[in-house]
């Protein structure tokens, strides 16, 4: 995920600016701030190789998979909605994209 607005705190402390990328280290920072949402770009906005159809029972068990990792987060924050969503999609991705990217 890549930031559409800075983040900040209740002091209005920058915490990551826009355009950063996200990651799980700056996740457990929003959560230690208690930030519970924050802005990303649109999937538009960003580069996105299309990988084709996507088999049910895959997805299935990737989101399974996703869930276990995240089972000590507040899953139904949006920020995790997030998060795992696009932890899904990229497992699903095939292989090769991933090394492109």
């Amino acid at each position: 995920m890549i930031l559409k607005a800075p983040v900040c705190n209740l002091d209005r402390q920058l915490l990551l600016g826009a355009g950063a990328v996200i990651g799980e280290r700056h996740i457990r920072l929003f959560q230690s701030w208690g930030v519970l949402e924050v802005a990303v770009r649109d999937a538009e906005c960003a580069p996105a190789a299309s990988a084709g159809p996507v088999d049910p029972g895959a997805a299935e068990l990737a989101d399974r998979e996703v869930c276990q990792v995240l089972v000590h987060q507040a899953i139904d924050s949006p920020l995790m909605v997030e998060v795992r969503r696009l932890l899904v999609g990229r497992k699903l991705r095939p292989r090769n994209l991933l090394e492109a990217a």
